[in-house]
């Protein structure tokens, strides 16, 4: 069964919308509160070190459009630059 934010609230005794301000990086949490969310979190597998976490790509009829510069990002942009 998948782990939801309800389980790691009933876990840790934070509140769901404490967790969520955790997860997201949000002002308002405290380093020692987060902390022991994302420890619980990855102790409980909601967060994995394999996800992916952010990519940005527009693409537009003719070309796509880069708007994140994440070393994946640069490589893909060296690949269509070369392609040219």
């Amino acid at each position: 069964m998948k782990v939801s934010i309800k389980d790691i609230s009933r876990r840790t005794g934070f509140s769901p919308a404490t967790i969520s301000n955790a997860l997201n990086h949000k002002k308002g949490v405290s380093e020692e509160t987060s902390a022991e969310v994302f420890r619980v979190a990855k102790e409980m597998g909601y967060i994995s070190e394999s996800k992916i976490m952010r990519v940005k790509l527009v693409i537009f009829k003719r070309n796509g459009l880069i708007i994140d510069d994440t070393p994946f990002m640069i490589q893909m942009e060296l690949k269509r630059l070369r392609a040219d």
